[in-house]
């Protein structure tokens, strides 16, 4: 007979607590987990081994890489390089010879920075300074260290100063930085009335200072400001930089300066007496304070849009408020003496006026030594060969086939990659606005309400042709006829056409008024 104890009969103590501890579910765990067993975490696993592998790198111990740049070898794991870095990571597991070699060359990072960034690797430590900085981030971005280049982007963003956003500015955009390169340039937008008057401001080229000036969130108290750098810029090299007056008299908002600052300031600058252009802008300037207030709020371009810093903002009804308050505090009799420049102007901007190809009635007066011959005209009737911005349409004589390409003033639009200036952002604003063309009839026009109303297309035509050549031309009068394009005319006829179909075109007289044209519909 077996004797068989009774406690062994029965099951273990210890077997049964774990047995039903690990039995346990959770309440959200569903019945067909089997079991639920605790993973425990330990934070400092991770660091330790980081640690003792560092060691055994300093040691040069298991190691079975060396990373060349410069003069200095830095003996590392290619394990650890290809866990932290997607560059070595590509480097090693690929098919290139450095995923077998034992000496891999880096040329595009000094030995010192690369050395920090190795170190980063293994400790995860790293001393972003002003003196490391400008080599430290695109060689983090090389090696695809992403945590670095956020630090030296946060460290960069962290020392923003007048002195040296515009900089920093250049440094992001170089390098695809595009936090950093939005805070420096919203940093510059808010300082721009310091950062004009550092050396960093005169060495920017062309286009980086029309980007500057031309956004709406320019923090400056006065337009006066603007237009001062523009200047203080040119002169900086001006031999070289008064051919780009044109270009950045564009962007600033002359309508926006004061009568008297127009008239003192801005008129009596060389730099824009030497520009015909930059005339054409000063008397649009001076058109615009002419007109009343409140025929004022219907001229849309960007030269007479209030800028809206982000750190001033400014209410419709405040702008309102100050610009009555403005016209209220000027004396009336400044109107004639703007009157008077204004007429001074459009002398100076008809004598300098360069002959173009295709003048339609009479030529300009021409400049002294100007000799260019004119381009034949014939042939041009019933197609659109001679068209270079494909969106001219045929017309049925020689005086009006010409193309936007062609005409002089214009290429200071078509040199922008605009492929038509009909394309250009501010013709429709400038040319189409139906309210705008309205208010312009009203002002330079003598007709009745029923006249307006029983021809509205046709004088919204001539209006519209007004407009455009106002806006790239400046004045046209007597001696001074220059053509509007055929796309020009396209666009303007699609969209107020005339109901009947009809179309009278092109007339010529020996000479006629300035309120009169050569298009009648």
């Amino acid at each position: 007979m077996v004797l068989t104890s009774a406690r062994s009969m029965e099951t273990s103590p210890v077997t049964a607590v774990t047995g039903k501890i690990c039995q346990q579910k959770p309440a959200e765990v569903k019945e067909t987990t089997e079991k639920f067993c605790p993973v425990t975490m330990n934070p400092r696993h991770t660091r330790k081994a980081f640690k003792v592998m560092n060691e055994l790198r300093s040691q040069n111990l298991l190691c079975d890489v060396t990373i060349v740049a410069e003069d200095v070898e830095i003996a590392a794991h290619k394990v650890v390089l290809a866990a932290c870095s997607p560059y070595f990571h590509a480097m090693f597991t690929g098919e290139m010879s450095e995923s077998r070699a034992k000496r891999v060359r880096i040329k595009e990072v000094d030995g010192w920075t690369l050395k920090l960034l190795v170190d980063y690797v293994y400790t995860a430590e790293i001393k972003v300074t002003e003196e490391n900085v400008q080599v430290l981030l695109p060689a983090a971005s090389l090696l695809q260290l992403q945590d670095v280049r956020k630090t030296c982007c946060e460290f960069l963003e962290s020392q923003l100063h007048p002195t040296n956003c515009l900089g920093i500015r250049a440094f992001a955009d170089m390098h695809a930085c595009t936090e950093l390169l939005h805070q420096a340039n919203t940093f510059a937008e808010q300082h721009f009335s310091d950062i004009v008057q550092g050396e960093e401001f005169l060495n920017l080229g062309i286009e980086q200072v029309c980007s500057l000036i031309a956004s709406d969130k320019l923090t400056v108290l006065s337009e006066e400001k603007v237009f001062e750098s523009v200047i203080t810029w040119v002169n900086h090299d001006k031999d070289v930089r008064q051919e780009h007056m044109s270009h950045l008299m564009e962007h600033v908002r002359l309508p926006l300066l004061s009568r008297d600052y127009l008239v003192q300031r801005v008129e009596e600058e060389t730099l824009v007496k030497n520009s015909s252009a930059c005339k054409d802008y000063l008397i649009e300037a001076m058109k615009y304070h002419l007109l009343p207030g409140d025929q004022r709020t219907l001229i849309k371009s960007a030269r007479t849009r209030q800028r809206t810093p982000v750190s001033l903002p400014k209410s419709p009804t405040e702008s309102e408020s100050d610009s009555s308050s403005e016209e209220e505090s000027i004396d009336q009799s400044s109107d004639v003496e703007l009157e008077k420049l204004l007429e001074r102007l459009q002398n100076m901007s008809r004598v300098s006026c360069i002959a173009n190809d295709y003048c339609l009635q009479g030529d300009p007066v021409w400049v002294e030594g100007e000799t260019r011959p004119r381009k034949p005209v014939n042939d041009r009737k019933g197609h659109t060969r001679w068209c270079q911005c494909t969106n001219c349409i045929p017309l049925p004589t020689k005086e009006e086939s010409i193309c936007c390409h062609e005409v002089g003033n214009l290429r200071r639009y078509i040199i922008r990659n605009v492929k038509c200036i009909t394309l250009e952002e501010s013709f429709r604003d400038e040319c189409l606005d139906e309210a705008l063309l309205i208010s312009h009839l009203k002002y330079h026009s003598k007709i009745s309400k029923k006249e307006f109303l029983n021809e509205k297309a046709k004088f919204l035509r001539k209006a519209a042709y007004r407009s455009y050549e106002s806006w790239v031309h400046g004045f046209l009068g007597p001696k001074r006829r220059i053509p509007i394009p055929a796309c020009v005319v396209s666009l303007v006829r699609s969209t107020f056409p005339d109901p009947t179909r009809r179309r009278l075109g092109f007339y010529s007289f020996p000479d006629y008024p300035a309120e009169h044209m050569a298009y009648d519909g």
